[in-house]
C-alpha cells in the first residue's frame, strides 16, 4: 500500500514509544501517533491528554483536546489542575509528544511567532501546555514536517525547551529533552555529550544530500543512517480509518 511522508513520520513516531510508558499527547498528529503506538507497538501505554483524560484510545479523529472520541474509551477524567499538577509536575509523565512550526539543532521548539517578537510576521497559538511538557515530561518526543523553514539554524522564539545549553536556564527544568525528532524524511536522535541533533535513518528514497537541503544548519549525520522500515497495510489502514478526510494527513498515496 502507497503511503505518504506524513503516514511515515506517524508509524515511526509511534516506534519511538516503549511499552508501559505514560505518554502525553496534544490533538492532531501526536494523538493519531500515539494510537498506532497503542494498537501495534506499546499496548500498555497510558496516553494522557492535556483536557484531563486518562488512558484514552480514540476509535476516530479527534478534533480538540475535549473531543468526545477521546472520552469514549478512556478509563480515567481529572481536570486541567490535577493532570499538570499531579502528573506533569508530580514526574509521572514519561513522554511528551510535541510539535511546532520550527524546530532548531538543540531541539528547541517555537509554536509562538515566525519573525520579531514584537513584529511578528505570523503570530501563532503559543504554547499551550508545551512549554510545561517540555520542562516537566521524563522525555520528549519531537514529530514535524521537515522544511528548511521549519529546521532553522535557530528558532524564532523558545516556546518549548530542548536540550538547553545555558546552565542558568537548566537547572529550572526538570525534563531530559527530547529523546528524538521524527520527520517525512527521517529519523534524528542527539549527541550524548552536545546534545546536537543528527541523522539517524531515513525513508526509502530519501538521501541524505535531500534531508541536508532542507536543514537550515550543516546536519550532523550518524556513521551509519539506517533504512526505516515503511508502515505496515495494517498500520495504513488504521491511520487512514482514523482520519478518512485526510485533515492531518493529507493526500493519500
Amino acid at each position: 500500500m502507497n503511503c505518504n511522508g506524513i503516514e511515515m513520520l506517524i508509524v515511526q513516531a509511534a516506534r519511538q514509544i516503549k511499552d508501559h510508558e505514560v505518554v502525553f499527547a496534544g490533538v492532531g498528529l501526536p494523538i493519531i501517533a500515539m494510537a498506532v503506538a497503542k494498537k501495534f507497538y506499546a499496548p500498555h501505554i497510558t496516553i494522557v491528554c492535556e483536557s484531563g483524560i486518562v488512558d484514552t484510545m480514540p476509535d476516530r479523529l479527534a478534533l480538540s483536546i475535549a473531543d468526545p472520541s477521546l472520552v469514549k474509551n478512556c478509563t480515567s477524567l481529572f481536570s486541567v489542575n490535577e493532570i499538570f499538577s499531579f502528573f506533569l509536575q508530580g514526574g509521572r509523565i514519561d513522554v511528551g509528544v510535541l510539535s511546532g512550526a520550527q524546530v532548531d539543532r538543540y531541539g528547541n521548539l517555537n509554536s509562538t511567532v515566525i519573525g520579531p517578537y514584537d513584529q511578528p510576521k505570523l503570530r501563532m497559538p503559543g504554547s499551550g501546555g508545551a512549554c510545561e511538557i517540555a520542562s516537566n515530561a521524563k522525555e520528549t518526543l519531537i514529530i514535524i514536517p521537515q522544511g528548511l523553514r521549519r529546521f532553522p539554524d535557530k528558532v524564532d522564539f523558545v516556546t518549548s525547551p530542548g536540550h538547553v545549553q545555558d546552565p542558568d536556564v537548566k537547572k529550572n527544568i526538570r525534563g531530559n529533552g527530547p529523546r528524538a525528532v521524527v520527520t517525512d524524511l527521517g529519523l534524528y536522535r542527539f549527541g550524548k555529550e552536545d546534545k546536537e541533533m543528527y541523522l539517524a535513518g531515513i525513508y526509502a528514497g530519501v538521501t541524505v544530500d535531500k534531508v541536508k537541503e532542507n536543514t537550515g544548519w550543516d546536519l550532523k549525520v550518524a556513521d551509519r543512517v539506517e533504512e526505516l522500515a515503511p508502515p505496515s497495510e495494517d498500520e495504513i489502514s488504521f491511520i487512514r480509518n482514523l482520519d478518512p478526510e485526510g485533515i492531518f494527513l493529507g493526500k493519500k498515496g
